[in-house]
């Protein structure tokens, strides 16, 4: 009991938070792919979604998802699909996502949520769905995204777990006491704030089960944007409509019906096909930005969201990162990433230094970044500060291309081994991630670095420690010297 008494974790959606009511956060992975099937009695094992999306560094990745029914229950259906959403609105009712992803709830509540009468038939289906739910297998390869890493992931899951329970009260009155368990990977996504807002009025509006899947999936997929456009064939499976739904027309044929009551409900503006892609634009009424408070563009925590969107940063996680770090370590880690050289998805970096950095240390960085800015404004030299082909040193000349040496690197390796135990890990990522061993003798370790700015900084910060870890495993006489340069890649 003490256990499931436990306050939530910390979260943007807390009891006294000022969002209108029917709004619910939802777990953004589970509203891009189906997760129930279409059909009110499922006749089906399974079903499967593939396709192919370009990641940020320019590669194609093969996406699988799989949902596989238990063998003593059929695939979860439309009914099931309302149980799941007001499942999610009891989480919101506690404040959050339980750090043990445990809820107590009684089905009365449930019903209730559902905007359905309290009868027996509908407490056995609520209960039964709730199993079969729970019985239900889903696995996604490359399709899972964990919004900690910028990635995405492979894993086999379930959504929940649920034990059903009586307990008695001191006057000896039997009480529901039943209790529901998600999934860790569904806790762990929930509470590092990859979430959306779903309008549980105009879910349970819609009467039809194939307009409140569309609704679900288009308000995921435009993420925060007013339009959407779709392959016919692709939508059709991500709603799970019948596959002998072949032609782009026949599909838009079989969705018009969901088309107007999202029209009826001004979610959606218009609808087209346009050969085989079909284009959607949100209701402007709708298509608003519910996390936004009215003095926001005014503030720091909103520049700081921003700009924080504008490195690649995903819109709730950036919301979360700035309510959970504040604004002025946001700007510190954004000034130190424009320093930073080769960095291929900036909104991975910048969530995982604004995750783990130092405050005090980023905080450094960052005077250091602006103070060397500013001082080169002054002399009338601005060199780029992001290394590559391109830069060139402060009087004109490119810079020097250097080849990794393998015995010079493995002994660098060894040196930051030991500097790990004193080095912040902010430091370690901002700074050391890009520096490559080039050479070494018997009087010196020759390391090089992107840019002067990581040049200046390492051997001011961090040299005498450096050196002295060096001069233990080497000898009293070698020196650690570094240069700035422009690295070759083998082969």
């Amino acid at each position: 009991m003490g256990r499931l008494a436990e306050a939530a974790a910390p979260t943007l959606f807390a009891l006294d938070d000022a969002m209108q009511p029917q709004l619910i956060p939802v777990e953004i992975n589970l509203e891009g792919f189906p997760l129930f099937s279409r059909e009110k009695t499922p006749s089906g094992r399974a079903i499967e979604v593939r396709q192919n999306i370009s990641t940020l560094d320019g590669r194609t990745l093969k996406q699988l998802w799989r949902v596989t029914a238990n063998e003593d229950f059929s695939l979860p259906g439309t009914y099931d699909e309302d149980v799941f959403v007001g499942v999610m609105a009891l989480v919101k009712r506690r404040g959050g996502m339980p750090k043990d992803g445990s809820i107590r709830f009684s089905v009365y509540e449930l019903i209730k949520v559902l905007r359905k009468s309290k009868n027996g038939e509908n407490i056995r289906k609520v209960k039964q769905s709730l199993d079969r739910i729970a019985a239900t297998n889903y696995y996604s390869e490359n399709a899972f995204y964990v919004v900690e890493d910028e990635s995405f992931e492979s894993y086999r899951f379930g959504l929940w777990s649920v034990h059903f329970s009586r307990a008695r009260s001191r006057d000896g009155r039997s009480a529901e006491a039943h209790t529901l368990t998600f999934d860790k990977v569904i806790i762990r996504s929930y509470n590092s704030g990859y979430l959306k807002l779903l309008d549980t009025d105009l879910y349970f509006a819609l009467k039809m089960p194939l307009a409140k899947a569309l609704y679900r999936l288009i308000d995921q997929r435009r993420r925060e944007a007013m339009s959407w456009s779709v392959d016919a064939v692709e939508l059709r499976n991500l709603l799970a409509m019948s596959k002998r739904y072949k032609a782009s027309s026949r599909i838009f044929e079989v969705l018009n019906t969901a088309h107007r009551a999202l029209k009826r409900e001004k979610f959606l503006e218009s609808v087209t096909l346009d050969g085989d892609t079909i284009r959607y634009k949100v209701h402007r009424d709708f298509a608003r930005d519910w996390f936004e408070e009215p003095d926001q563009p005014t503030s720091l925590r909103w520049q700081a969201v921003q700009a924080l969107k504008a490195k690649g940063v995903y819109p709730n996680r950036a919301r979360t990162l700035v309510e959970s770090y504040g604004a002025e370590k946001a700007f510190h880690v954004l000034d130190v990433l424009s320093v930073r050289e080769g960095v291929i998805n900036e909104g991975a970096w910048v969530a995982k230094v604004m995750d783990e950095g130092d405050a005090e240390e980023l905080a450094e960085m960052s005077e250091f970044v602006v103070s060397r800015r500013a001082g080169e404004k002054v002399a009338g030299s601005q060199p780029s500060l992001m290394a590559g082909g391109e830069e060139s040193s402060v009087d004109g000349t490119e810079l020097p291309r250097l080849a990794s040496d393998a015995t010079a690197q493995e002994i660098w390796e060894k040196v930051l081994e030991v500097a790990r135990e004193e080095i912040d890990v902010s430091s370690l990522r901002v700074w050391f991630d890009g520096l490559w061993a080039v050479g070494c003798d018997a009087q010196r370790l020759t390391i090089a670095v992107p840019n002067s700015f990581a040049k200046d900084y390492i051997e001011s910060r961090f040299g005498l420690l450096l050196t002295d870890i060096l001069r233990r495993r080497i000898g009293e006489d070698v020196r650690l010297e570094m240069v700035v340069g422009e690295r070759v890649r083998a082969g």
